[in-house]
């Protein structure tokens, strides 16, 4: 397996659509100040670069990666020629020290801060001086990062870019080196499904999600539902929905709730005030949320959630608002209970072959597939298609490209895209 390279990526391919990485850094080569298009700890993308300076096969530059803010050091790297286009370049870091993590981690905590409306760190506030490690620490603590990456990439199929970098490198100097080192090499020889992985694949990935995100695209597929409701009236009567990386389960519930509603006006179900939703005989409704983490699922089966102005309400249409009656807990909001038993959670790591879910109407797989390597983008996106009915929906968000065209049709609407398995 081959570490993860932002520099064999192109401009075109990932760093000139809405998926381009931010923040974005100075760099000065040579007398000259580039901005990166692109970067992770493994590489830079660099644009606009002038072919004359471009490096020969193997010759190794100096860069420097300037201050990320006043009072901050720059920091000089080594980088080799990776690829190269149209004015874009594409380089290897020939170097992985500590002050080229930290800096790259600062980066990262600049910017989210800024995002936050938080001011930037006071330089009073950063260390003055960093503890000296000798060649030897410097090499184990370098490769402890660089397995660490390769076992997320191998377990989780996690893409190491710059955020999940900078968070192993900050794991790494948590604790003692000798012991965080031991612990990696333990971490490498125990199963994905280990309560150990999952907890750092919990650090690893961002859990963020709320009903009825990206409302175009939900309501575009509730206007197909007809469809698919009149298909499995003359099969087996048993309507299918997959959220493939449910997260906290606030989509899984949106699912339930626009397919419920498909059924109540295509007649093969009734609502009754005071009684909710019934399905007729012979009906059924299966709406399954998935996810590798065991703590996220435990909030999804739980179904309550916080209010609040960026809770997972914010997006909530006011018709929809009576089926979250208020909860236990002041401040909080829950699924009612009629909608509850249409809806089960299970734990499923997307990389692995045997699915959870199989002739579903819908599969929604949205934000999840951009931690990946697209390899294994490729091999996830065939999977979930083999497991939609033809004719059936497939959703991914607005982060994720298709990668296997052959087997679905694009469905344009206003607004957003969907994808419908051929017959």
């Amino acid at each position: 397996m081959t570490e993860p390279s932002i520099a064999n990526a192109t401009p075109t391919a990932r760093g000139r659509d809405r998926r381009e990485r931010e923040p974005r850094l100075a760099v000065k080569w040579g007398q000259d100040i580039y901005r990166t298009v692109d970067w992770s700890l493994t590489g830079l993308l660099l644009d606009a670069v002038p072919e004359e300076i471009w490096p020969r096969p193997n010759e190794a530059v100096k860069l420097t990666l300037l201050p990320l803010q006043d009072g901050l050091p720059s920091v000089d790297v080594m980088a080799r020629l990776a690829r190269r286009g149209d004015g874009w370049v594409g380089l290897t870091l020939a170097t992985m020290s500590r002050e080229v993590m930290d800096y790259f981690a600062l980066a990262l905590l600049l910017h989210d801060a800024a995002k936050r409306g938080v001011q930037p760190l006071s330089t009073a506030l950063l260390p003055k001086t960093r503890a000296v490690l000798d060649a030897e620490q410097q090499d184990l603590r370098s490769q402890t990062i660089h397995n660490l990456m390769l076992d997320a990439q191998r377990v989780a199929g996690l893409e190491v870019g710059a955020s999940v970098q900078a968070k192993l490198a900050r794991i790494v100097d948590a604790a003692p080196l000798k012991e965080i080192a031991a612990w990696a090499g333990e971490l490498s020889r125990l199963p994905g499904s280990h309560p150990e992985w999952v907890a750092l694949i919990e650090m690893l990935t961002v859990h963020e999600t709320y009903l009825f995100r990206e409302p175009l695209q939900l309501n575009a597929m509730a206007a197909l539902l007809p469809d698919r409701i009149a298909d499995a009236a003359s099969r087996d009567r048993r309507l299918t929905l997959w959220s493939a990386g449910c997260s906290t389960g606030e989509e899984a519930w949106s699912l339930a709730l626009l397919a419920l509603r498909a059924m109540v006006t295509a007649g093969v179900a009734s609502e009754q005030p005071g009684h909710g939703f019934t399905l007729h005989p012979g009906w059924r409704l299966d709406v399954v949320g998935s996810d590798v983490s065991r703590q996220v699922l435990r909030v999804a089966e739980a179904g309550v959630y916080a209010t609040g102005e960026i809770s997972a309400f914010r997006a909530l249409p006011p018709e929809m608002a009576a089926y979250f009656p208020p909860g236990e807990e002041p401040r909080t909001r829950r699924v009612r209970d009629d909608i509850r038993p249409f809806v089960r959670f299970l734990p499923y790591n997307l990389v692995d072959e045997a699915t959870p879910v199989r002739a579903a109407d819908v599969v929604v797989c949205r934000n999840v597939l951009i931690y990946f390597t697209d390899m294994l983008r490729v091999a996830v996106q065939k999977r979930l298609v083999t497991q939609i009915n033809p004719g059936g929906l497939l959703l991914l968000g607005t982060t994720d490209r298709l990668l296997a065209p052959g087997e679905v049709e694009i469905i344009e609407r206003e607004g957003t895209v969907l994808y419908r398995r051929r017959d």
